[in-house]
């Protein structure tokens, strides 16, 4: 989440880390056993639902479950160009 931030106010991030979250997103998906059609139809849902109040782009729409002391937690950041009227 917090890279998210840092993106947004031109804070750049290393091709190792990038790739370090996106395995980190792969390993928590395999963890709380769900599928990639699953998490793509997530995606899908959540990006119409999204949309009906803010203009986002829907490949900038980023889904993370993260595990922490064997809880999971689902985070979701996208930007926003504007807001719907």
């Amino acid at each position: 989440m917090f890279e998210s931030i840092g993106k947004m106010f031109g804070k750049s991030s290393s091709s190792a880390k990038v790739a370090k979250s996106r395995l980190q997103l792969v390993v928590a998906r395999e963890r709380a056993g769900i599928p990639e059609s699953k998490l793509n139809q997530l995606k899908s849902d959540l990006y119409g639902v999204i949309s009906q109040y803010f203009e986002i782009d829907q490949d900038s729409l980023e889904i993370e479950i993260l595990n922490r002391n064997g809880e999971s937690a689902l985070t979701v950041n996208t930007s926003v160009n504007r807001i719907s009227r």
